[in-house]
């Protein structure tokens, strides 16, 4: 959903694992960051998220990608939130190797050459541009 947060997943949940869907690709976090949520505090919703999935539909295949990149120059925001990014994605990365689960890290993809989002991929800095979902969908492609 547009907007959503961590928090939001962890309620909606039980609609999720009671459907029993052979595979869920998740990735969250973004707008977590965007209102201010700690790395912390959305690490653990993440780690919740995923220790549900394997408590309630432990049949379902969970792949959990990581957090994109934003292009800051377009936003006009502080370029520590890409730094906050990649932080909680090497955190993100060891929680899926620690719970068994398939981690599919997608940020290098997106980057240029000044560690932010290419701008070929975003039409305002977040949201992927047409070119950002092909690519999108071309690496998560082998995992379907």
């Amino acid at each position: 959903m547009s907007g959503d947060l961590t928090d939001h997943v962890l309620y909606r949940l039980e609609e999720i694992t009671n459907a029993k869907p052979a595979k869920v690709f998740l990735m969250i976090g973004i707008n977590d960051i965007y209102q201010g949520y700690e790395p912390d505090h959305i690490l653990s919703n993440i780690e919740r998220i995923i220790t549900e999935f394997r408590q309630k539909t432990p049949d379902t295949t969970l792949l959990v990608q990581s957090i994109l990149p934003i292009n800051h120059s377009k936003l006009f925001i502080e370029k520590s939130v890409n730094t906050k990014i990649y932080q909680i994605n090497l955190r993100l990365k060891s929680i899926c190797e620690n719970k068994q689960v398939t981690f599919i890290d997608i940020h290098p993809d997106f980057l240029n050459n000044e560690g932010e989002m290419d701008e070929g991929y975003t039409y305002d800095g977040v949201h992927l541009s047409e070119a950002g979902y092909i690519l999108w969908a071309e690496l998560i492609q082998s995992y379907l």
